[in-house]
């Protein structure tokens, strides 16, 4: 036995590291069975049974809450509804802020010969969804549920740019903005 305690008390003398948190731990141990030995062990709050306050069945009270030592009785009427809605929003706190312009798309009106190729381009484009975009070094976009790079195609649409929410498509040189 005591070689097995001279090898381990060698291995600990031999790494500072391993005898300093040794250290460590057993002065944190004696540090804390002092304080239970001393009886000064931190105490747990305990409720006295004769202060306890009792909840009567509102049967019997009518809805009131009774308190064994003051002996006095509280009543509380509560309303049978809601008189507004606990999780409506109310926007007269927030304040609105102006969207920036998005290089000119918003701005202006451009005129576009109505033709029944633009209808078909508008029909088609109609028909994808912006799903999410990814922005960084190489942005993507999810588009009808593909994941498309710039230069990428979908359904005859080339995709030129990926924005914040937003991405640019182009097809036979008509530029499209679809956006989330």
């Amino acid at each position: 036995m005591k070689e097995k305690i001279d090898e381990i008390i060698k291995e600990l003398t031999a790494d500072k590291k391993k005898l300093g948190f040794m250290i460590a731990l057993i002065a944190v141990g004696m540090l804390l069975w002092g304080r239970l030995m001393l009886k000064q062990a931190p105490r747990t709050a305990v409720a006295d049974p004769d202060q306890v306050s009792a909840v009567i069945d509102s049967d019997l009270t009518g809805g009131a809450l009774w308190s064994g030592d003051a002996g006095r009785v509280v009543y509380v009427d509560f309303p049978e509804e809601v008189s507004r809605d606990l999780f409506a929003l109310d926007l007269t706190n927030y304040t609105p802020t102006a969207r920036p312009s998005d290089d000119g798309w918003n701005q202006g009106k451009s005129k576009v010969e109505v033709t029944d190729e633009n209808l078909a381009i508008r029909d088609a484009a109609l028909q994808l969804v912006l799903q999410s975009t990814i922005l960084g070094d190489q942005p993507r976009a999810v588009i009808n549920g593909r994941t498309l790079a710039v230069g990428q195609s979908i359904e005859g649409f080339t995709l030129m740019e990926v924005r914040h929410r937003r991405v640019i498509l182009m097809i036979e040189s008509v530029k499209i903005l679809l956006s989330m």
